[in-house]
């Protein structure tokens, strides 16, 4: 059986006027807290190196941001999309949880040696982490690769940030979301 078709998200359904107010409020927040964060280095109180290589790493990421954030259409669109992929694998889940073969949502690339246990595809509960950490760090790489407007440096840049992210985040770093670890 197929799968049922979705619709694409409707911006009626969403108030943008808001959607885009409280992202520009968590942007603004965000900055005064690395200002916050960055007042000590830049008067000499604290070494500066590791607060330098971090605000290279909120500048190239802000700039990824920025276009996506710059129209709430986009924006929207974009979150509506990661919400479509996690409802699509929840409910994979369900389906699986009471007996049926599901295919995945998504499937690590076969040359990922972190997903090569048996147990992230047997396991419902692994299965369940490994897909929605690739679904999530998936869409992470199309807001850099789809962000218009970036010069090639700071596409790399980006791209090398969310790499870095989305490698210390997986499920094979941590013992109770690991198989081979939690054993």
């Amino acid at each position: 059986m197929g799968k049922p078709k979705t619709e694409p998200a409707k911006i009626r359904d969403i108030d943008v006027e808001l959607f885009a107010h409280n992202w520009a409020r968590l942007v603004e927040e965000g900055g005064k807290a690395l200002a916050a964060y960055l007042k000590p280095r830049e008067e000499g109180k604290i070494d500066g190196s590791l607060a330098d290589q971090i605000t290279e790493a909120v500048n190239s990421l802000g700039r990824v941001a920025e276009y996506w954030l710059a129209e709430p259409k986009r924006a929207v669109e974009l979150q509506a999309s990661l919400g479509r992929a996690y409802l699509d694998l929840w409910a994979n889940t369900v389906k699986r949880m009471v007996g049926e073969k599901i295919e995945p949502v998504v499937s690590p690339d076969p040359k990922d040696w972190r997903f090569t246990d048996p147990e992230w595809s047997s396991n419902q509960f692994f299965d369940f982490l490994k897909q929605a950490y690739l679904l999530t760090t998936q869409w992470a790489d199309h807001l850099v690769k789809n962000a218009e407007g970036l010069d090639q440096n700071a596409r790399q840049k980006a791209e090398f940030y969310v790499r870095q992210i989305a490698n210390a985040i997986a499920p094979s770093n941590f013992v109770l979301t690991n198989p081979r670890a939690a054993a």
